[in-house]
């Protein structure tokens, strides 16, 4: 079923309560800047990235971390929904669409032709700056997807290690794991 929404009824600034009012259409709905960001569903390639990393993250997780995907994050002023989200132990959430971003130990974004730009620098600054520790970004080059892993240092995020197809690095954040770019 689609849902029509006339644009002259958005509001001028949208926030958390004007995106819960939005059907449940498999889109997207992010919050930038008040802005509202609209990403279609993943395709099959993207969904298949998020499942692998998924299943890896969730297999090297000790007891009590929780690996998710899509879900909402509050970073402030801006609501993102990163592709995989690694959660502390404990994390409860606040029953909100978006949770609190300091239950948040790694988030994940993987790039998309219509989500690159922002992938690689607004979201890469606001992650920073709500304090998130870690962030991974999956990138496509010529040779294949390569995965950048970024580390939290003094309020901005350094690059760890740039996996090329079929390299792996031994990771201790957000827990110990082998990561290996077999995407």
């Amino acid at each position: 079923m689609t849902h029509a929404l006339a644009y002259d009824s958005w509001p001028p600034v949208w926030d958390e309560a004007a995106v819960a009012a939005l059907p449940e259409d498999g889109h997207r709905y992010e919050i930038y800047e008040g802005a509202l960001l609209v990403s279609p569903p993943a395709n099959w390639e993207h969904q298949g990235i998020e499942s692998n990393l998924l299943v890896m993250l969730h297999q090297a997780a000790p007891a009590g971390w929780r690996v998710l995907t899509d879900l909402g994050v509050d970073c402030g002023n801006n609501k993102l929904v990163p592709d995989v989200v690694v959660l502390r132990p404990g994390a409860l959430g606040n029953g909100k669409q978006y949770g609190p971003a300091q239950q948040v130990a790694l988030v994940v974004e993987v790039e998309s032709p219509s989500t690159r730009m922002n992938d690689r620098n607004a979201k890469t600054i606001i992650y920073a700056e709500t304090g998130i520790p870690n962030y991974w970004r999956v990138e496509r080059n010529p040779a294949g997807w390569v995965i950048v892993v970024y580390e939290l240092v003094e309020g901005s995020y350094q690059q760890l290690h740039r996996l090329e197809p079929g390299e792996s690095a031994t990771l201790t954040a957000p827990y110990r794991l082998t990561l290996v770019n077999n995407l």
